[in-house]
């Protein structure tokens, strides 16, 4: 559990790690993205998982099959700039309960994901992969979702699925309602 929380200092540049910049972050996400595609014990999980946050950026991340139940990606008050998951990789990862509030999430891969509760709300999923992804019960208020695919996605919420087109691609520009 200790060490899980220590690896967060490689993605801070004010710890001895990061003195030098924070050179190490890209291999600190690539240990704690390991550690999480085998199931660990809940706690170490939800330690490790809630770790990726303080990446802030994980442009093109490997997170496949990435269990990250309950984790906490999102924005939260006093951030100066949300996640970066743009063109992240989470094929098959399991998301369920999890928070991508205010992310930036432009092209991700959440192709056959397990996407149960998560939330989204404020994200921008822009040409984001929904494809054959379990969206039961997730939440898209104000996300801005232009151009996402969602063709074979279980649980699409309706107030999406009345934003996509015919071939299930959200029209461009497209933004869920923040109220339906």
């Amino acid at each position: 559990m200790a060490a899980a929380v220590l690896l967060r200092r490689f993605f801070n540049r004010r710890t001895e790690q990061g003195t030098a910049g924070t050179p190490y972050s890209a291999e600190a996400v690539e240990v704690i993205a390991g550690l999480l595609r085998e199931e660990p014990p809940g706690r170490l999980q939800k330690v490790l998982a809630d770790g990726l946050r303080y990446a802030v950026d994980l442009r093109r991340a490997d997170l496949q099959r990435c269990h990250l139940q309950n984790a906490y990606l999102g924005m939260r008050e006093g951030d100066k700039r949300p996640v970066d998951l743009s063109c992240a990789d989470l094929f098959e990862a399991d998301c369920s309960d999890a928070s991508f509030k205010g992310v930036n999430a432009v092209e991700t891969v959440f192709y056959r994901a397990i996407l149960v509760k998560t939330v989204f709300q404020d994200a921008n999923l822009e040409r984001a992969d929904f494809r054959a992804a379990c969206l039961t019960e997730a939440k898209f208020a104000g996300a801005r979702i232009g151009g996402a695919r969602f063709d074979q996605a279980d649980g699409v919420p309706t107030v999406v699925a009345r934003l996509l087109d015919e071939n299930s691609v959200a029209r461009a520009g497209a933004q869920v309602p923040t109220r339906t």
